[in-house]
């Protein structure tokens, strides 16, 4: 008779063997070993000090196991080891390396991969002053095309239910915008509060895509491109935005990187490569060899190389869209007009650690060169011309603004300045800049920055309140630059 096959088991020994190997790998991967195209590379400790390393790493699941086992009150596993990643990030000392985990992760994945699921808003959080602890939450802009707009929900409205829930002293703006997300196709139940009027809506979760490209003619000839962050989307839309501006007949670009953060390294390599035929276009070093990569562009452009461009800068351009300016600079492909960029020359890698909860381990690990060999970083982009804004405010007055930027009156205005006629808004700012003593000019720069960076239309465009934009138009018609 065949003998009755045991369950499989393991010793006390083998089990706690097992389980020094399975946390031995896992801080291994956090203390360095390079993510690339999101594969793990292992490579078992053959050298004296990757053995010495390895015995050290065993330090950090003896403690861990310690203080589970005997502190004095109980202690939660899973953030004790999220403590100790946390404690190697932060002994880096570097501001751009991070261990981000639950709602972090989440935005961070959002902004790399230039979508997310949600229903298509922005929620903004305005403290109450009778409570401190407790918010208002109001909806500061709706995407076109959202469930959220389809829906109609407006600019102003205010959240004050998700899902049946009450949202009550203590949350926060990510707990809502985490409530607001969830899988494709899911439903979400919301309770507006619209002046007065409550509305109950049922809207049905989707995918949106974060516009990162947008463009028009603001002139016969003049062609005009925003990139507002470069994601695995920037690429194909850009080259698309080339081809349609080319055959509107344009003779002339301008290429507006203000305010842009950056993005894909490969993703700003890529475009780049749209305006070049030839040269480098940024070169990445570090003390790893993996990490040490020189990017030229290929043969081919998108865009005819006698047409002139004109990229705009400022203080807040940084990091992939500093190398765009940088290398359209140093290879003499475009003059750069603006203000002294931000200054980062850091690249990080995004390392996955787990989906449950979405946990992500963010680290420097080298820095790039542009064409002429410079670390931006040392000083940023100095522009070929620079212009500095006329709209300067006090340091009360910019306080003033911050609290106005708050309110859904002005928020709703924001969206609604496309379709309102030149003297509406010009009335609307008049009574905002007198009850909050704020310069008239000012609030009129800021509608149009609004314009240009959420509901971009080359036709709605005024120029005049755009200073940067205008100095650089008369310099692209010949006009004595001052």
């Amino acid at each position: 008779m065949k003998e009755k096959s045991r369950p499989f088991s393991f010793s006390n020994e083998q089990i706690l063997f097992l389980s020094v190997i399975a946390v031995l790998l896992v801080v291994i991967l956090l203390l360095g070993i390079t993510v690339v195209r999101n594969q793990f590379p292992y490579k078992p400790a053959a050298t004296r000090d990757e053995r010495y390393n390895a015995q050290q790493v065993h330090k950090i699941e003896k403690v861990y196991n310690y203080i589970l086992e005997h502190y004095v009150y109980d202690v939660d596993a899973q953030e004790l080891l999220h403590a100790a990643i946390k404690g190697m990030t932060n002994y880096l000392d570097d501001v751009y390396t991070d261990y981000v985990i639950d709602s972090e992760a989440t935005h961070l994945q959002d902004m790399i991969q230039g979508e997310f699921i949600g229903i298509g808003l922005m929620v903004q959080a305005i403290e109450e002053s009778s409570d401190p602890l407790r918010y208002r939450f109001i909806v500061t802009y709706v995407y076109s095309g959202s469930a959220a707009e389809e829906a109609g929900i407006a600019v102003g409205d205010r959240i004050i239910a998700i899902n049946g829930e009450s949202l009550s002293s203590g949350a926060t703006e990510e707990d809502v915008l985490t409530k607001l997300r969830g899988k494709s196709g899911s439903k979400v139940d919301l309770v507006l509060l619209r002046k007065e009027e409550k509305i109950n809506l049922k809207v049905r979760r989707d995918k949106i895509s974060l516009p990162t490209v947008q463009y028009g003619m603001l002139q016969p000839g003049l062609g005009y491109i925003r990139i507002s962050q470069f994601t695995p989307q920037t690429v194909q839309t850009l080259e698309d935005v080339l081809e349609s501006l080319q055959n509107q007949g344009v003779s002339q670009l301008i290429l507006d990187l203000r305010d842009n953060p950056g993005g894909e390294l490969e993703s700003v390599v890529m475009a780049t490569d749209l305006f070049l035929s030839k040269g480098l276009i940024v070169e990445t070093k570090s003390r790893s060899s993996l990490q040490n990569k020189i990017y030229r562009a290929n043969a081919a452009v998108s865009i005819d190389e006698n047409i002139p461009i004109a990229v705009l800068i400022n203080e807040q351009t940084a990091s992939a869209a500093e190398v765009m300016a940088a290398t359209l600079q140093d290879l003499n492909r475009a003059t750069v007009y603006g203000k002294r960029s931000f200054g980062k020359s850091s690249v990080q890698v995004v390392l996955p650690l787990g989906n449950r909860p979405l946990e992500f381990l963010k680290m420097t690990v080298a820095h790039y060169f542009t064409a002429s060999g410079k670390n931006i970083s040392v000083e940023g982009i100095t522009p070929d011309y620079e212009i500095s804004s006329p709209y300067r405010l006090t340091q009360s007055e910019w306080s003033r603004f911050q609290s106005l930027r708050k309110e859904s009156a002005y928020q709703q205005l924001l969206q609604q300045s496309l379709s309102l006629s030149e003297e509406e808004l010009h009335d609307a700012l008049v009574v905002f800049a007198d009850d909050w003593d704020i310069p008239y000019d000012f609030l009129q720069m800021h509608i149009a920055q609004y314009v240009r960076y959420y509901e971009f239309d080359s036709m709605k465009i005024n120029i005049h309140t755009d200073y940067i934009l205008s100095k650089t138009i008369e310099a692209l018609s010949g006009a004595q630059y001052s």
